[in-house]
């Protein structure tokens, strides 16, 4: 693993300063993750993002695990 700088993006974007930046992004992820902000602001940013741009999205409970390989 490693860390990656990406220009254009902005921690404290709105939802639609996300969804310009994923709409932008070259290539376009295959899954992302939303998890800042209260839960139904996140869980309505992933559907909106698999809806918008068929992408498997997620939006994990308070605590909840994911394991990168």
């Amino acid at each position: 693993m490693g860390v990656e700088t990406v220009d254009g993006f902005s921690g404290h974007a709105d939802r639609q300063g996300l969804e310009n930046f994923v709409k932008t992004m070259n290539p376009r992820p295959e899954k992302v993750l939303c998890v800042h902000g209260d839960e139904q602001s996140v869980q309505d940013l992933s559907s909106a993002l698999y809806h918008d741009y068929n992408m498997r999205t997620f939006a994990p409970k308070n605590l909840e695990t994911f394991r990168f390989k």
